[in-house]
């Protein structure tokens, strides 16, 4: 699909994910989607966006409220790299340093997967996954306060005759918006009003439009690279992976897992 002919903006590119979650005056969307995401677990009242603290592209940090008047901070990260989960399976030292300074007891990090982890840890047929650090022996949580969420998109599969939660049609939107012509039917709820209403590429202005632009060739030609050295194995693809998961701190034995490539291989093309 050309997404650049779409009507609505396809989410997991980083300027409608900033748009449509980073913005303050659409954090009504973040909220929902948040809550949809927990499940009930935890309810989200009211948020706030942290001003500076947020390192990278694709990374929104905030702060969360509950009915109780709990205080929560998360980092919410939207993921199109399979190297995510060695390469950054933690919340930034900033955040956290802001946590323990406000005496805040929760800290979560959201990943937004944009590919199927295919972890063995997991239930294959479940796409969002909340881990806690444990004892191996004992089974009990070692450190409560961090909350690990991985929310595989890439897996959801459910028609739109198939939405029942709402967790069901954010999941749905996130993959999907891009190829809708026309608002469906089973995707009325109010807070959906805003989300299609920021979403749709014909009201953009020039600027808008041009920056969105951008970060959907950004986003595509991060995914051709990935494809191509997977499709067709050409050695100077695979080569620049390996060297750029190298560069982010990953040593071999991490590589090769990521990878599907021998250790000695990666050893070779590392020149180590």
């Amino acid at each position: 699909m050309r997404y650049i002919e779409a009507k609505y903006t396809y989410l997991l590119v980083d300027f409608a994910f900033r748009r449509i979650f980073g913005t303050p005056c659409n954090k009504v969307l973040l909220v929902s989607f948040l809550n949809a995401i927990f499940d009930g677990e935890l309810e989200i009242k009211d948020l706030e966006y942290f001003n500076g603290l947020t390192r990278f592209r694709g990374v929104i940090d905030i702060k969360a409220v509950n009915a109780d008047g709990e205080l929560f901070v998360m980092e919410i990260q939207n993921v199109t790299e399979t190297y995510f989960i060695n390469q950054e399976p933690y919340p930034s030292t900033a955040l956290c340093t802001y946590a323990e300074q406000l005496n805040i007891k929760n800290v979560y990090t959201i990943g937004l997967l944009n590919y199927d982890m295919e972890d063995p840890a997991f239930d294959k047929n479940k796409v969002v996954h909340h881990v806690l650090l444990h004892d191996r022996e004992t089974k009990k949580v070692f450190f409560p306060k961090l909350h690990l969420v991985y929310v595989e998109i890439a897996k959801f599969n459910k028609t739109i005759d198939e939405l029942v939660t709402l967790q069901d049609k954010w999941l749905f939107l996130l993959r999907n918006l891009v190829k809708l012509q026309e608002r469906p039917q089973a995707l009325q709820e109010a807070v959906f009003d805003r989300l299609f209403k920021q979403a749709e590429i014909a009201m953009f202005t020039p600027e808008k439009r041009e920056a969105y632009e951008h970060s959907l060739k950004v986003f595509r030609d991060l995914q051709n690279s990935f494809d191509t050295a997977k499709r067709e194995g050409r050695e100077e693809g695979i080569t620049e992976i390996v060297k750029n998961m190298h560069s982010n701190g990953m040593d071999a034995e991490a590589i090769a897992k990521c990878t599907n490539l021998s250790t000695e291989r990666v050893k070779t093309l590392l020149d180590i």
